[in-house]
């Protein structure tokens, strides 16, 4: 979904319209990094393809990007302020890279925490520290490239030693 006209090709059933002249059409949606996972007719459930937010209750006047950014400031894909059109092989690379680690941190996080609810106490700090980092921001000193080793690390580590904690 990190492609505009992949993005755009989900708004089947989008109830409103640039030819109506709605600013909420099904082009600036997937401009403004939306893709539909609307099930029903009308339905305007939408899910940004790189910060994953979800939103819905959409109007036909509401500006997505405005919208966007006001209920995702940190998105990398807000934050970079561009169309598809003018990126960089740079910018795309920090996208791919970003949304990687966001996914991965989830799915990590799903994972121990199964692990410790069935009670196998797991002593994970440097997973921890690195979270609290990411979460505060306080990773900028740092490359997405360095963070994503530490993170393979600190998961290799996890799923070797899983058994011995």
């Amino acid at each position: 979904m990190m492609f505009y006209r992949n993005r755009l090709k989900t708004f089947t059933s989008w109830p409103f319209s640039s030819e109506n002249g709605d600013t909420c059409s099904a082009e600036s949606m997937a401009g403004a990094g939306f893709y539909s996972i609307s099930k029903k007719r009308n339905d305007t459930s939408v899910k940004c393809f790189c910060c994953f937010k979800e939103l819905d209750g959409w109007e036909e006047m509401d500006n997505p990007w405005e919208e966007h950014k006001r209920h995702q400031t940190n998105c990398t894909f807000i934050m970079l302020d561009k169309t598809e059109q003018k990126w960089t092989l740079g910018d795309y690379i920090e996208l791919q890279q970003r949304m990687s680690i966001k996914y991965l941190v989830s799915t990590f996080i799903r994972y121990v925490l199964v692990v410790v609810s069935e009670k196998h106490y797991i002593s994970f700090l440097s997973f921890l520290t690195f979270l609290i980092l990411y979460k505060q921001r306080k990773y900028c000193f740092l490359s997405a490239e360095i963070l994503f080793n530490y993170f393979f690390v600190c998961l290799f580590f996890f799923l070797t030693f899983q058994d011995e904690l």
